[in-house]
């Protein structure tokens, strides 16, 4: 089974993929280390605010097996889909191609990592073109169905457009490359010239770089209708949370009753004295009540998961997934022994005091089968950390040193280091453990490394 992959989208932003297959049942567990110079806890940064302002996610069908050599066979059922079907269908398809020239160019930048630049860049441009001519070949009779063929066929071209100029812009551009680079770009001219031709985009849109690229976002978007599951989340234990309520103000009004009872023993009549008694009494019911509510509530909802997520098929409007959701800050006593001694194996210098975020996801995959040409989910869980660096230093310092009699200075910046431990079980098999240290400062993740495991600890 693959493990989840821990990645940095954006400059503040985590990304944990995660497959699912069929009847598939799912718990990843998330341990984060937050040093307490970060400043960040219950108190500062409740749980629902960091569910609801730095947890996000998408939810996809995917295939390990999406490569251009297995996508060109599958074409030629496009034409057996008609009506409602179609679009659907279509989606599906296009969203097939793209994931299939994505794994293979990833596999070609793998490649081309520790080889000098080849043939393999010729092979893939002339993949991709005989895929785009033979879906061109299917543009369909019905009216009906052609605006959305052209939709799909101008985000697919301008993907394809895109992916390969990045491809050669990332390549040594040696004296061997020159013919392989000629070619390729003649094809992006080809795929440029054939949108002009087919009037996909305004003159003014294809001038204006940032109207492009939002297009192509939007028909993204369309080209996902199908493919990207809808969630609906509902938060657990509202019920609970109105009877620990409830059970929170009797206890205060049971200790507030028996201070007027004692009160009214004490002043037998309606004195200056007995008022203000009285009042002191209802002040310090409106003092402790939310206190009382919420030790009482933290208590009672403690281990028990805060959210339920639905994955739902846009289509059929089938549930695909069930998901419970955990969110809590941890006191040391409830980390698990397993998680500690992991933490415990760094060097005593890096030992530092840490607030631990636990965040756990339990998935059980509920359909039976996914669309044609799909065997699993894809989900991607992205952190934001950026509501974790608002107390963090922004300044840079100097540092000095003596170089024959002369002083120089270096300036280096504050990093901040958080620690990862991640648990994986799959199907109640034994859980897996990694550990990774995230440096970040105050505007970015500076890197991701993953620490080495004691055998016994994996």
């Amino acid at each position: 089974m693959k493990q989840a992959q821990l990645i940095k989208l954006d400059n503040l932003i985590l990304g944990i993929d995660q497959i699912l297959p069929i009847s598939e049942d799912k718990e990843l567990e998330l341990y984060f280390y937050l040093p307490k110079e970060m400043k960040i806890g219950p108190e500062t940064l409740a749980e629902e605010q960091v569910f609801y302002r730095s947890i996000q996610g998408t939810r996809y069908y995917s295939s390990a097996e999406h490569h251009l050599s297995n996508i060109k066979a599958k074409l030629s059922k496009l034409m057996q889909r008609k009506g409602e079907d179609y679009k659907l269908h279509l989606n599906l398809m296009v969203y097939q191609i793209i994931a299939a020239i994505a794994n293979d160019v990833a596999l070609l930048r793998r490649d081309t990592e520790t080889k000098t630049v080849n043939d393999e860049e010729r092979h893939q441009c002339a993949i991709i073109k005989a895929v785009l001519n033979q879906f061109r070949t299917l543009r369909p009779e019905d009216e009906r169905q052609v605006s959305y063929f052209a939709l799909a066929d101008n985000y697919l071209s301008w993907f394809c457009e895109q992916t390969l100029l990045k491809l050669v812009a990332e390549q040594l551009l040696d004296n061997d490359y020159d013919d392989i680079k000629r070619e390729i770009l003649t094809f992006c001219r080809q795929e440029n010239e054939y949108r002009t031709v087919q009037k996909y985009n305004t003159k003014k849109t294809l001038k204006n770089p940032n109207r492009i690229a939002n297009k192509m976002v939007l028909l993204q978007r369309v080209v996902q209708q199908g493919v990207v599951l809808k969630e609906k989340i509902a938060v657990l234990g509202l019920g609970l949370k109105r009877l620990t309520t409830g059970l929170a103000m009797a206890l205060v009004m049971m200790f507030i009753t028996v201070l007027v009872l004692q009160a009214k023993d004490e002043f037998s009549n309606l004195t200056i004295a007995f008022v203000i008694s009285m009042a002191l009494i209802y002040g310090l019911r409106e003092i402790f009540k939310d206190d009382v509510k919420k030790v009482l509530w933290r208590r009672v909802q403690k281990g028990r998961p805060k959210w339920r997520r639905e994955l739902i098929d846009t289509t059929s409007k089938k549930t695909m997934v069930h998901e419970k959701i955990w969110l809590e800050y941890l006191h040391k006593k409830d980390v698990p022994e397993v998680v500690s001694s992991i933490l415990n194996a760094r060097q005593r210098q890096n030992r530092i005091e840490s607030q631990v975020l636990f965040y756990r996801l339990k998935s059980h995959v509920k359909a039976e089968h996914f669309p044609d040409g799909y065997q699993e989910i894809k989900e991607q869980v992205q952190f934001s950390l950026l509501p974790f660096t608002q107390y963090l230093h922004k300044g840079k310092a100097k540092i000095y040193s003596e170089q024959f009699g002369q002083i120089a200075t270096e300036t280096v910046e504050r990093r901040y280091q958080v620690n990862l431990v991640m648990a994986e079980k799959h199907n109640g098999s034994e859980k897996t453990y990694r550990r990774f240290k995230i440096t970040l400062n105050r505007e970015r993740i500076v890197n991701i490394t993953e620490a080495e495991l004691e055998d016994s600890k994996k």
